[in-house]
């Protein structure tokens, strides 16, 4: 539960694999956006400083966002779990505690009982290795953010509530376009919210939010250090241009902000976001 609102968080974690070439080089910076919107904790293993395998997680409602991310990037999901916010989080606040007092420990022996270089060595062994439990919750804690950032967009839209910070005022002047899928099978919808998404992520463009029915894109431009910026686009395109290239299929409508007549915010089965009001 999330303030006022009873929403059940569920947390996915995933294990990828290669799955071919890597294209982390062409769409590292896609990834990066990515994580900032749609928050993920990771841990990697590698061979011979070559990355052959991740763990991964993040929240359910993000999962379709980030399938398409891993496909881009040459990686498929090998193994997946579902864990609930609050398990996770419990798990990790303990965790947190115990790393505390193993930290206490080792400061009491180090130099004491073990030299200073023998307990470099011995870290793995009374260290806990993989993801550390302030990672996890910091991991928690922008979800959190995300949550009330999204919560009050549709108020800053309407001038009812100020912009706490630059995201939030750009995304008030914003012009806002979405892609609009008519119909009532899952399994059609999710299929074409997942070419959207490919297609869109593979632009660069990241959509301020989306759903079954919807893929919402904001566009803003804005300067920074002397550059030219697009908001949520890490390779600097026009959003709603990459949105028009996706509308000539049965069943999609491509909104424009004539068309739309604000945000709202909903629950979701998978969590919360965004919902178009679309004007008569």
């Amino acid at each position: 539960m999330i303030g006022v609102y009873s929403v059940v968080e569920v947390i996915v974690i995933v294990r990828l694999e290669r799955s071919g070439y890597s294209e982390w080089f062409k769409f590292r910076s896609v990834y990066a956006s990515l994580m900032r919107r749609y928050p993920l904790v990771t841990v990697t293993k590698k061979v011979k400083g070559r990355v052959v395998e991740k763990w991964v997680a993040f929240l359910k409602r993000y999962e379709d966002i980030w399938e398409s991310m891993f496909r881009l990037m040459g990686w498929k999901i090998a193994e997946r779990h579902e864990v609930s916010e609050e398990d996770f989080r419990n798990f990790f606040t303990r965790l947190r505690e115990l790393e505390e007092v193993i930290k206490k420990l080792r400061d009491e022996v180090t130099g004491k009982i073990f030299p200073k270089e023998l307990m470099h060595e011995l870290r793995p062994l009374v260290g806990l290795g993989g993801l550390t439990a302030d990672k996890a919750l910091n991991f928690l804690s922008k979800i959190k953010e995300r949550f009330t950032e999204y919560l009050s967009i549709p108020k800053i839209i309407k001038g009812e509530k100020r912009p706490r910070n630059r995201f939030l005022m750009r995304v008030k002047t914003a012009e806002l376009a979405a892609l609009a899928v008519r119909g009532t099978n899952r399994d059609y919808l999710k299929e074409v919210l997942g070419r959207n998404l490919d297609a869109l992520l593979s632009r660069g463009v990241i959509p301020l939010d989306y759903s079954l029915n919807y893929v919402i894109v904001a566009k803003k431009e804005y300067t920074e250090r002397g550059k030219r910026k697009v908001l949520l686009s890490a390779l600097d395109e026009d959003p709603t241009e990459v949105l028009k290239g996706l509308e000539a299929r049965p069943g999609i409508v491509l909104l424009t902000s004539d068309k739309i007549g604000g945000l709202d915010f909903e629950e979701r089965s998978k969590g919360w976001g965004l919902k178009i009001i679309e004007t008569s």
